[in-house]
């Protein structure tokens, strides 16, 4: 059994949050308010092959509260950069956080 860690990142309101419990659930949130650090898991079967995903999900970025970018840089395997394809702050605060 593998076990994966993710860690989502992008800008405040660019969508993390929605697209994270749209993998999870199937399900589509419209209006969704992360304002805490949270960690999903989920089990995987891919190519017969069994994994334990586990996804951080921290909490937006502002500058009334900050989250840490560090704890998730260093406990990660890899990362998912989320932007909004209407907000061309948010693609460039992508290309940064790349």
């Amino acid at each position: 059994m593998n076990d994966i860690k993710l860690a989502l990142l992008g800008s405040e309101g660019a969508g993390k949050s929605a697209v994270l419990v749209r993998f999870l659930t199937k399900r589509f949130i419209g209006e969704y308010a992360s304002n805490s650090n949270s960690l999903y898991r989920k089990r995987l079967s891919i190519d017969g092959r069994q994994l334990n995903l586990e996804i951080f999900d921290p909490c937006s970025q502002t500058v009334e509260s900050r989250c840490i970018l560090e704890e998730p840089v260093e406990w990660a395997d890899g990362f998912i950069v989320v932007y909004n394809i209407s907000d061309r702050t948010s693609f460039l605060n992508s290309k940064n956080i790349l």
